[in-house]
């Protein structure tokens, strides 16, 4: 059974919208620029690649298994904004890991970037939790209610730029 955080940070990403259908004549485009990803620009040796929806031809969503039998969730974009959105992002996971609040965990390029480019395409690393996401008629809100909670009590850095 997950744990109460996956099933948190599940209900999450569904009221963020990353549950659409994948368009089947993009995944052997996608299979290579996740591998290249990877390997290029994390220097993970990926031992088996999921595409997760959606994928559109400015997004993709992977997630990679490696040699270590480590789980990564790698997140693509290739729009101009997409470097300082990945930024913000690398920087509040950051600041969370430091308040101790249970979030994915930012992995850094190969050359101890936050952010990832490589052809014109913007990732962000973090490792990936596992779980189901929670029906919208679930019962069970009682995780997601009280981790908002928890968020409600962090304090926010005051070099933080957010919009």
């Amino acid at each position: 059974m997950p744990s109460r955080w996956a099933r948190i940070y599940h209900v999450a990403s569904f009221l963020l919208c990353w549950c659409a259908p994948v368009v089947s004549e993009h995944k052997m485009p996608q299979f290579a620029l996740a591998t290249e990803f990877a390997e290029t620009v994390y220097r993970l040796q990926p031992t088996h690649i999921d595409i997760l929806p959606p994928f559109f031809d400015w997004r993709g969503l992977y997630r990679i298994r490696d040699t270590h039998d480590r789980v990564w969730m790698l997140r693509l974009l290739r729009l101009p904004a997409a470097f300082d959105a990945f930024s913000q992002t690398a920087y509040l996971l950051q600041s969370l890991e430091h308040q101790r609040y249970l979030a994915p965990q930012l992995r850094l390029t190969h050359d101890h970037q936050q952010v990832g480019f490589h052809n014109g395409w913007s990732s962000l690393l973090l490792s990936y939790i596992d779980g189901v996401v929670l029906d919208v008629q679930s019962t069970d809100f009682t995780p997601l209610a009280s981790a908002l909670a928890q968020l409600h009590t962090l304090s926010i850095p005051n070099d933080a730029n957010f919009p």
